[in-house]
């Protein structure tokens, strides 16, 4: 039996639902609709491009020494201008002040204790 002519069918199968399982997810990513816009991103945004030093960029070379943000944009207002993110809203984002306590197991909802090695090394 010659086994260089055989076809995985399978194989290839998967292969093309994969690729169209990604294409699909970033299509549904891509075309999501945004959760509208707050005050207050829009007023971190402004605090943030008035605390950040205004952009440098070489004109006079044909080399920009300084590199760029991007393929896309050379600069961070350049990508702002294209893309239109603003800053997340902080206030909804979780806030774990401290570091994790490294002998205690689910911080925040059992808490269970690391007594053993088998504990340490889930942890």
């Amino acid at each position: 039996m010659n086994w260089n002519h055989l076809t995985f069918p399978g194989k290839t199968t998967s292969l093309v639902i994969a690729f169209l399982m990604l294409t699909s997810v970033g299509f549904a990513q891509r075309n999501s609709p945004k959760p509208e816009t707050s005050e207050k991103q829009k007023a971190s945004l402004e605090l943030i491009l008035k605390v950040l030093p205004p952009d440098q960029l070489n004109e006079n070379s044909a080399f920009d020494d300084r590199g760029s943000l991007s393929f896309l944009d050379r600069t961070f207002n350049d990508w702002l201008e294209r893309t239109g993110e603003l800053p997340p809203d902080f206030d909804l984002m979780p806030s774990l002040p401290f570091l994790p306590n490294p002998l205690i197991i689910d911080e925040g909802g059992k808490n269970i204790p690391v007594k053993t090695s088998e504990q340490w090394k889930e942890k």
